[in-house]
């Protein structure tokens, strides 16, 4: 007799996806002058690294999150974007269930890496296979987009362009492979005081760097790089306006940096408008050595690759079909 397959009727509590977004680092971060209203346009090169943030998305009548192991300190509710991700989605497609979502990070938090944004990242691609909503990638980095230009980011992965305000985002050509040790720091610096920094720098030194412009670009010299692959090119070239100002306010960013450069990475940077440090090691080997010096002086630190790709679904255990005869 025939064999057919039918899907049992209605969610259980063994249904569930789970989906997993990479973190970032900005191998480039300009920051234009300050505007009259006080903003400042950004240009910065993302890239995605092996290092990766997974959600588990089951269905519920209401939604709910929970935070794997002890995070106490990632807000929760309206204030989480993964949830935010998942309710714009369900608003979007007018979809009238919810979810359940409990987040396991491994992308330390305050590092400069988005681990936020890869959060909701998962989540849009957890519940798009969860809700069987059917979207696909491109109409996902448009819903992405809402919640900033690093969740759309985070689902497309590799090489991209951000530029704006924070809303705007284009893919950009990369190939090879970069080996980066990641040392975060214990020196939580806020956003606005990193760029009151650089704005008073500029402002003191203005006889010496002149007038810069409102709107900044990605270095050519740094998008040739990431198109021929070339390691040490890329190190001669990565940059980060906040990076002075940074230094300044975290000595824990200076040590980190120093002791990298002086034992082998090509070149450091600080990320974004925080205090972490990325390095770039020439080789997975030497990669593995300045982990190894981080260790032996009792500082965390963490390797990771890039570029890599998106996010995207890892499991599914969706309704499972049963044989009938």
């Amino acid at each position: 007799m025939s064999r057919y397959l039918v899907y049992m009727i209605g969610p259980r509590r063994s249904d569930r996806v789970v989906a997993r977004a990479p973190g970032k680092v900005n191998v480039c971060f300009r920051v234009g002058e300050e505007r009259p209203d006080g903003s400042h346009v950004i240009a910065t090169l993302y890239q995605a690294v092996s290092l990766f943030d997974t959600v588990f998305a089951y269905p519920s009548d209401t939604f709910s999150l929970t935070m794997l192991g002890t995070h106490h300190e990632i807000p929760g509710g309206e204030r989480n974007l993964a949830m935010r991700a998942a309710k714009l989605l369900a608003r979007v497609s007018n979809y009238s269930g919810a979810v359940h979502l409990e987040i396991d990070k491994q992308i330390p938090r305050g590092s400069g890496m988005s681990g936020g944004s890869a959060d909701a990242a998962a989540a849009l691609v957890a519940c798009n296979e969860l809700w069987r909503l059917g979207y696909d990638r491109y109409t996902l980095k448009k819903i992405g987009l809402d919640l900033g230009a690093d969740v759309a980011f985070a689902l497309g992965g590799g090489t991209a362009v951000g530029t704006g305000h924070g809303d705007e985002f284009t893919q950009a050509l990369s190939i090879g492979t970069y080996h980066w040790v990641i040392v975060p720091s214990r020196d939580r610096l806020r956003e606005d005081e990193v760029v009151t920094a650089l704005t008073k720098h500029r402002d003191k030194h203005r006889s010496e760097l002149g007038q810069g412009t409102e709107h900044p670009t990605v270095d050519t010299a740094v998008l040739h790089a990431v198109r021929s692959g070339g390691t040490r090119q890329l190190a001669e070239v990565m940059q980060n306006d906040l990076q002075m100002a940074s230094l300044k306010l975290s000595s824990d960013a200076l040590l980190h940096l120093e002791m990298g450069e002086a034992d082998g990475a090509l070149a450091g940077i600080t990320l974004a408008t925080t205090s972490a440090v990325a390095l770039l090691a020439e080789d997975r080997s030497a990669a593995e050595h300045l982990h190894s010096l981080y260790s032996s002086q009792d500082i965390e630190s963490i390797m990771a690759q890039g570029p890599v790709g998106g996010a995207r679904v890892v499991e599914r255990a969706l309704r499972v079909p049963q044989a009938i005869r």
